[in-house]
Formats: C-alpha cells, sequence, structure tokens
C-alpha cells in the first residue's frame, strides 16, 4: 500500500469569548493539544466503504504514531474509543471542557487531497500487497517480523535444506504462497504427517521463518471462528497450522 502525505500539520488553539459577541480583544487563544497531521482520506478500494481519516501524531517522547479514525466511530459518544487510544500512545490532549470537540471538529474537517485504501485481510490490493505491517482498516493477526538479511537466512537455515525433499517442499510453498493468486491455480494446503518428535513442527518452522519469527505460526486448537480470523490475516500469505490432533473432531470439515 502506497500512502502519500499533507503537510497539514496543527498545534490547535480554542477560542474563550468573555461576551455571546465575538470581539477580538475578548478571545484569548488557549492550547487544546500537541501536533497531528491529517495525511489521508481512508476508503475502500472502490471509494464506497470503510471511510476514516489516516492520522501521524507524536507521544511525550516525540514518537511518531500513526492511525486511523473510522468515521463509524465519529458518533460513538464523540469518538471516545479513538480518544482513549490517542491518550495511551501518550498524546497530550488538554484537558479544557472543549478541547476533545475542537480537536475532533479539526480531524474530520480539514481538507486534504491525498487518498489511502483501506483493507480488511492481508494480499493483493490493486497490485501491491498489503501486510499487518502496513494496513488501514479492521484487520486480524500479528505484524510481520523482519530480522537479519537473506544471507543470514540463507546461511543459518537455508543450507540445511539441501537434499531433504521435505524442507525443500516446505520452503516452496512458503515462497509460492504470495503469487498462486495470480495463476488459475486454486489454493491447497500440505499435511505433514509422522511420529513424535520426527521433526514435522520443525519443517513448519522453517517455513514460517520466510515470514517472521515464532509468533507466526499457530495450532489447530484455536476455535472455528478464531482459525476464520487467523486465515483472513493470512490472506495470500502461507497459513501454519501445528498440532492437527488438538482440532476438535466435529469441527475439522468445517474449518477445512
Amino acid at each position: 500500500m502506497v500512502l502519500v502525505y499533507t503537510s497539514a500539520s496543527i498545534v490547535l488553539f480554542l477560542l474563550r469569548l468573555e461576551t455571546s459577541v465575538i470581539k477580538p480583544e475578548a478571545a484569548k487563544e488557549r492550547k487544546i493539544s500537541g501536533p497531528i497531521e491529517v495525511k489521508a482520506i481512508v476508503s475502500s478500494h472502490d471509494k464506497r466503504d470503510d471511510f476514516g481519516r489516516l492520522l501521524e501524531w507524536k507521544n511525550y517522547f516525540g514518537l511518531p504514531i500513526r492511525e486511523v479514525l473510522p468515521m463509524g466511530e465519529v458518533d460513538d459518544n464523540f469518538a471516545k474509543k479513538f480518544k482513549k487510544r490517542l491518550l495511551r500512545s501518550g498524546f497530550q490532549l488538554s484537558p479544557g471542557k472543549y478541547s476533545w470537540e475542537s480537536l475532533l471538529a479539526y480531524l474530520i474537517e480539514t481538507p486534504c487531497n491525498k487518498h489511502a485504501y483501506s483493507a480488511r485481510q492481508s494480499g493483493w490490493v490493486d497490485g501491491q500487497f498489503v501486510t499487518p505491517a502496513v494496513y488501514v482498516g479492521d484487520f486480524a493477526g500479528d505484524s510481520l517480523v523482519e530480522s537479519g538479511s537473506i544471507l543470514d537466512w540463507q546461511q543459518t537455515i537455508g543450507k540445511y535444506c539441501r537434499d531433504n525433499p521435505i524442507m525443500i517442499l516446505a520452503v516452496c510453498t512458503a515462497l509460492a504462497a504470495p503469487i498462486i493468486g495470480w495463476t488459475d491455480l486454486e489454493s491447497f494446503g500440505i499435511q505433514i504427517v509422522g511420529s513424535s518428535k520426527s521433526g514435522k513442527s520443525t519443517v513448519m518452522k522453517v517455513a514460517a521463518s520466510i515470514y517472521s519469527d515464532q509468533t507466526y505460526w499457530e495450532t489447530w486448537s484455536s476455535t472455528s471462528n478464531g482459525i476464520e480470523s487467523i486465515a483472513r490475516a493470512r490472506n495470500n500469505m502461507l497459513l501454519c497450522l501445528d498440532e492437527f490432533k488438538q482440532c476438535p473432531a466435529q469441527e475439522i470439515d468445517q474449518l477445512i
């Protein structure tokens, strides 16, 4: 996903009026928040759903944080859920009576000519590959983790796959997952069967290392709804499920 930016960076002020008539000499400027930027208008790819605003702010330590304010939350008691997320992140919001209402009005009304797509799952969107680490919208799953270089992987993992057909199969499956959508092939699963301690989990971990660390693989012990959420998060990517024996027998057909 490509996100483009606007240069609107602000520190908001609230005007306190002494009378019902607006007089410049009677007004007093008052800071209501720290800097926050509207980076882009967000919507679904067809521009008909999932509208929001992509925001970026800095917390007390100056660390940049980026998140989407969904328009669906705006009427939820003045977007209280998003307000809590801002405050938890270390965003500076003055305790004035109208601070949050004034900030929210700015975030909703400020003009912005940049656009970003939202995605509810990983995978290809308009020719770009969306992952949990770079996304806009409701998304299930953990972020992919990058560690080391491809040379490190080749020296510490790849070389041990030589002359091992099961390991080669695992690596090729992981590499094929993102491009299967560009072919006429159906998605498929490979089940590795063997006795205990025969290396099945090791094979799975090697395949998962193409994408992330040990947090990437899951087990069959999750509920059917849980696995459905995990599968959506792994769309166009490899899905690793360990411990098949933990899957409830009455749910196997439904899950598959």
